[in-house]
């Protein structure tokens, strides 16, 4: 009877994910039950929810104790990812290659998933149709779907509360993909679709007007094949990066007298960038300081002491370091003797796809993980001719 009375519990928390009542009723169904535990961590969770704040030390400790065997035969899955919000996993990403294994599992322990990344996704569409726990209402697609990946989700009946769908594009494919997508009538919900376009930008060079174009037009072609204007193109390599006024390995960031943003690489001459207001390099300059100093060098290695410099360039230019943001760039563009740059991916990264045939569904994750440790976070690129990582705080921290 238990059984039973369990399962119908965690049918009606995911029949209505929102709705703290039958939380509440299962955690007083648990303490009746024995697990005094769970009961707590889901009281404490909502209350926190209600509230805010950050978890206090007894639900860290619940937690702590009981993760795995909250999570069953998901806790033992490699690099995925689980979150709990009011109890219950709320958001999770998953390998492809695991889904099927592990449907059940995702079902019994996940009843209130409402957010669920897909990490490789090529090849397992049907697999991941039938595995879809139905309370999932924001799919996000970490890989480029082919045509029969599409077209098992297209028919899903686990897609009907879907609501946002994102999937990377950029593939000859994306326009039979998008296509049977946008005619599925198995996801009635669905009211934003995100076409994730990542190669562009500085990485894409002379193709990247031509790259934009094409995922622009497979947004309008899917808006016309829905009849409602919800797919949009995100191009990450777009977006703003802070630079620290400290950026690192000589590089400065701040302003000058006239008021423009620049980023300074320090040395006996300097390479001196300016950007606009809408963050995007501009012009470029050199300022040579050759025979004006005199201070000894902060280390051996080096053939000028900073503090003069940075001295000398407000004396020239008045440059006064401080926190600025640009937007990708390549500083060859205005300064041929520049090897500053500042863009979105790692270099490591294989924007040219030729991963996507790889019969080795492990390799193929590797790869992908390597895209989603940058979309996930603020880490971004700045070279100076060697690569270098900086994340949101605008300074360098990864060599």
């Amino acid at each position: 009877m238990s059984v039973s009375e369990r399962e119908a519990f965690l049918k009606a928390i995911a029949a209505v994910p929102d709705d703290d009542t039958a939380r509440l009723a299962f955690a007083d169904w648990l303490d009746e039950h024995g697990d005094p535990d769970r009961a707590e961590f889901v009281r404490l969770q909502i209350r926190r929810a209600r509230f805010g704040g950050e978890p206090c030390p007894r639900e860290t400790e619940l937690f702590g104790a009981n993760r795995d065997a909250w999570l069953g035969p998901l806790a033992q899955l490699g690099d995925c990812e689980f979150e709990f919000e009011r109890g219950f996993v709320e958001s999770a990403a998953v390998r492809g290659s695991d889904i099927a294994t592990h449907a059940g599992a995702l079902r019994e322990h996940c009843p209130a998933l409402t957010k669920l990344d897909l990490i490789g996704v090529r090849g397992f569409g049907k697999q991941i149709a039938d595995a879809l726990p139905e309370s999932v209402r924001v799919l996000q697609l970490e890989d480029w779907p082919h045509p029969d990946d599409a077209r098992a989700l297209a028919q899903s009946p686990r897609l009907a509360r879907l609501e946002t769908l994102s999937l990377w594009v950029g593939l000859e494919s994306d326009a039979a993909v998008l296509r049977t997508l946008a005619e599925s009538r198995a996801m009635p919900a669905l009211n934003w679709v995100q076409l994730v376009q990542l190669y562009g930008g500085l990485q894409a060079g002379e193709r990247a007007g031509e790259l934009n174009v094409s995922a622009a037009t497979r947004a309008i072609e899917f808006n016309a094949a829905r009849g409602s204007v919800i797919a949009h193109v995100y191009r990450p390599f777009d977006g703003p990066f802070p630079l620290n006024e400290n950026v690192g390995y000589d590089l400065y960031a701040g302003t000058v007298s006239g008021g423009e943003d620049v980023l300074v690489r320090c040395g006996q001459v300097c390479e001196v960038l300016s950007f606009n207001r809408s963050a995007r390099l501009q012009s470029g300059a050199l300022i040579d300081l050759t025979g004006e100093l005199s201070a000894a060098p902060d280390f051996a290695f080096e053939k000028y002491n900073r503090a003069e410099v940075l001295a000398r360039l407000h004396q020239r230019i008045g440059f006064v370091p401080g926190r600025i943001v640009v937007r990708e760039f390549a500083g060859r563009s205005v300064l041929p003797s520049s090897f500053v740059e500042v863009y979105k991916f790692g270099t490591f990264v294989d924007f040219q796809n030729g991963f996507l045939d790889e019969p080795n569904a492990e390799a193929r994750e590797s790869s992908i993980e390597h895209i989603r440790y940058y979309l996930r976070s603020s880490n971004f690129c700045v070279g100076y001719g060697n690569e270098c990582i900086a994340d949101d705080s605008g300074q360098i921290h990864t060599t």
